[in-house]
């Protein structure tokens, strides 16, 4: 009988190129005496996000130490390669560079069954996320990856409105003008009549001091690296009694496939023992912590005020959501409404084992 850990078997990883969940990785000798192996990491997140310096820069050094340098992961963060950030899939996959960090929403149409999880309301918090969102890739949407060696899937921490005005309800978006992450998320507000704007992260601050747009839809462990707090007054929280919030955007660590073939056995291994839902709480525990100080820091403001939404109990924002997923069940053709129902069920039963454990 093959052994599970997280819900997720190591033949079912295998089936996607995922790394397995393994003990900790004992690197031979041989690794040790050889040339070092210099791979890059390019991702759009400012340096002063948790993501990089909270996750893939200690990443990146962990895997150098435990090879004793001879697996050396340079990371550039913002864009440092040159580039915009919905080019990222496509450098890994051409080779440009060796790794990624990125969104899958970022090349809308070519991760359709993932989409899912872009969905308004289809995310809690980055551990019970990140987990179902491996156990629906695994089983629902492997094909979606296969043109690169995907390491690990992540959450990001819940998403919120940060605006010059209170967004207190869907009619406090109409007529303004929002940068919006993905397109399902572009779709739920332009049907509250909001116009969404597509501004990458490196072009926010200076959009908001210019009045280009009046919010944002971003976390909040990203609004210092971008001066989004001193730039607006108001931010809206969504959540209810189970913890589901507004937004949680897929999140993807992969690698070139012939780059990752291409390496020694032992650095292959390596990598692979160093990613996969293993990695989960490492990442969930600097970027949530970031997320609830950075949360407390603008409650206790006199410049900044939260506004707090149960969605279940305020109405009309469910309202607002569901034409997205209706058309997004009706673009999934016959098995949409299977692979919508896969998802919330991941979901559920990942945060359900979550707040249980």
């Amino acid at each position: 009988m093959e052994r599970k850990r997280n819900g997720l078997t190591r033949r079912s990883f295998a089936k996607l190129g995922l790394a397995t969940l393994a003990m900790p990785a004992i690197v031979p000798s041989y690794a040790r005496a050889q040339a070092h192996t210099t791979l890059r990491l390019h991702h759009f997140a400012p340096a002063g996000t948790a993501p990089h310096y909270g996750y893939l820069a200690p990443w990146a050094e962990r895997l150098g130490e435990l090879s004793d340098g001879a697996l050396q992961i340079e990371v550039y963060p913002l864009m440092q390669l040159g580039g915009a950030p919905r080019g990222l899939y496509d450098s890994v996959r051409a080779g440009s560079v060796d790794m990624v960090w990125t969104l899958p929403g970022y090349t809308p149409g070519r991760f359709p069954k993932t989409e899912v999880f872009d969905l308004p309301f289809m995310g809690y918090s980055v551990v019970p996320t990140s987990q179902a969102l491996h156990d629906y890739v695994t089983e629902h949407a492997a094909d979606e990856y296969a043109e690169t060696h995907l390491l690990t899937l992540f959450a990001t921490t819940p998403g919120s409105f940060h605006s010059r005005v209170p967004i207190t309800s869907p009619e406090s978006l109409r007529n303004l003008r929002v940068r919006t992450p993905t397109r399902p998320l572009a779709d739920f507000v332009q049907n509250a009549g909001a116009q969404a704007l597509s501004i990458p992260n490196s072009d926010i601050p200076e959009s908001l001091q210019r009045g280009v747009m009046d919010a944002v839809m971003m976390p909040f462990d990203n609004i210092h690296a971008m001066r989004v707090h001193e730039l607006v007054g108001h931010h809206t929280i969504f959540s209810n009694a189970v913890n589901e919030q507004l937004y949680a955007n897929p999140m993807m660590l992969t690698m070139n496939k012939q780059r990752y073939e291409g390496l020694p056995d032992d650095l292959r291994q390596l990598i692979d023992d160093n990613s996969g839902p293993s990695e989960l709480p490492t990442l969930a525990a600097e970027w949530e912590r970031h997320h609830a100080s950075v949360v407390e820091e603008l409650e206790a403001s006199d410049s900044n005020e939260i506004v707090r939404i149960d969605q279940d109990e305020d109405s009309g924002w469910r309202e607002l959501a569901q034409p997205m997923v209706d058309a997004w069940i009706e673009g999934m053709g016959e098995e949409g409404q299977t692979l919508f129902e896969a998802a919330r069920e991941a979901l559920v039963r990942r945060a359900t084992e979550y707040t249980s454990g």
